[in-house]
């Protein structure tokens, strides 16, 4: 079953992804700079999305090749989001990164206990994620 999928655009314009369910696994696709604006969207966004998580657990895709790195508040912001993803059941996360420092930047804000691999190729992100679900 494959949901709809929510595509929003930051106020100042600056500012666009998608979050969207595919069975078991929660995508989220950007390639923009992320203002406060688009990160309090994306915040209420999610907490919606994770309300309808499968109660058999799933994973978390965050699809971001061709993001530029992201403001120290943002990138915290994010980091901050892995509690709510762990407790609503979520087995592990797959980054899909084309910048080192975004890498860098994404996986220290997550934290060391965060089940997280980065990739350089959706395809191999998807194939991880889905040995882990």
């Amino acid at each position: 079953m494959i949901y709809m999928g929510i595509i929003l655009d930051g106020q100042r314009g600056n500012g666009l992804y998608e979050l969207v369910w595919e069975e078991r696994l929660l995508i989220v696709r950007s390639s923009s700079f992320w203002d406060d604006v688009v990160m309090e969207r994306y915040e209420r966004d999610l907490r919606d999305k994770l309300c309808s998580a499968p109660s058999t657990g799933f994973a978390f895709l965050v699809a971001l090749a061709g993001s530029p790195p992201q403001g120290a508040e943002i990138v915290e912001r994010h980091g901050a989001t892995t509690p709510w993803l762990m407790a609503a059941g979520c087995l592990a996360i797959a980054m899909v990164l084309d910048s080192a420092l975004l890498r860098l930047q994404l996986k220290r804000a997550a934290g060391e206990s965060a089940p997280l691999r980065a990739f350089e190729r959706e395809g191999e992100a998807r194939a991880w994620l889905l040995t882990q679900i």
